[in-house]
């Protein structure tokens, strides 16, 4: 005749207490991370309910109070590992959105350059660009001055567009020196070839960059000079890297672009360029420029600042 382990014993598996047991024994796998155990939870959740409903309930209750105070954390999916979050807490946050300076770090919207490769109208660019109501046209002279070009010196005019300052460029360096007229835009590099050969300007070389390299060679420049370009850039830190190694140690980087401030910048600025002066400086200063100075010239809507490759 059998002693135990019949369904009406404590010690049958079927019995309720011994169901409670097990149960005990899953979910407190969960709380000191025992696999086999943390494997049986659900079931042990499902045996606890159903001793519940038992003739046994009273005698559940004694270790269902040891359940809720050393696994209860479990119940409610909190981990001892993982110690509860402060109301108000950076961790208890949800994820916030990206912030303005990195959304503005991100680069241009590509769809700003778009427009010059889906209508390369080269002469239309040049009514738009070569024009005395344009700031940069009107006072290109003293641009150039600025720079401080010498004969001999190597200069790279990224985004030369329609060149007016490459020209200007050449004559300025001289036979021994050379223009990089570069430009992501091939009707416009093509259109750069042309004025080489109309002006019999020996010194230039048009090139063909992308959208995140200004594709020239390793220190071959003596300046690198972005006028209204900046703003441009897709991937400003990449292609600035890549004009960091065309630099020269020592070399000059001379950024010419829009005054960005809300309330004094027209509604086209505001909308055209992503960020201020204070915002490009510290992203050219990140790829290894060292601010040398912000030049004063007749200018309203635009800014002249020098950096030195370090």
């Amino acid at each position: 005749m059998r002693t135990g382990g019949g369904v009406g014993s404590s010690h049958s598996p079927f019995h309720p207490w011994s169901r409670v047991r097990f149960a005990l024994c899953c979910l407190a796998g969960l709380d000191i991370g025992v696999p086999h155990l943390q494997a049986h939870s659900s079931a042990a959740i499902f045996l606890i309910g159903e001793s519940l409903m038992s003739k046994y309930v009273v005698r559940c209750l004694p270790p269902l109070f040891f359940l809720l105070l050393f696994s209860g954390c479990e119940l409610l999916g909190v981990s001892k590992s993982d110690p509860p979050k402060e109301q108000g807490s950076a961790s208890n946050l949800p994820p916030s959105p990206p912030g303005e300076e990195a959304v503005k770090s991100a680069g241009a919207n590509p769809k700003l350059n778009q427009r010059y490769f889906e209508d390369p109208d080269v002469e239309k660019w040049k009514k738009r660009f070569e024009e005395e109501s344009r700031e940069i046209w009107k006072y290109r002279q003293n641009i150039v001055d600025a720079i401080r070009l010498q004969k001999g010196m190597s200069v790279g005019d990224i985004g030369a567009g329609t060149g007016f300052f490459s020209v200007m460029f050449s004559e300025l360096v001289g036979d021994d020196g050379r223009v990089y007229a570069m430009d992501i835009v091939p009707e416009f590099v093509t259109h750069l070839n042309q004025l080489k050969e109309r002006y019999d300007l020996k010194n230039l070389q048009a090139v063909l960059g992308t959208r995140s390299s200004v594709e020239l060679p390793h220190r071959s420049l003596d300046v690198a000079f972005l006028c209204d370009v900046y703003h441009h850039l897709e991937t400003p830190a990449e292609t600035m890297s890549t004009l960091h190694s065309a630099l020269k140690p020592g070399g000059s980087l001379i950024i010419v672009d829009f005054v960005r401030e809300e309330g004094k910048s027209s509604s086209f600025v505001l909308g055209h360029v992503r960020a201020g002066q204070e915002v490009f400086r510290r992203e050219i200063e990140d790829v290894g420029f060292e601010f040398v100075e912000e030049i004063a010239l007749p200018l309203e809507e635009n800014y002249f600042i020098r950096f030195r490759r370090k």
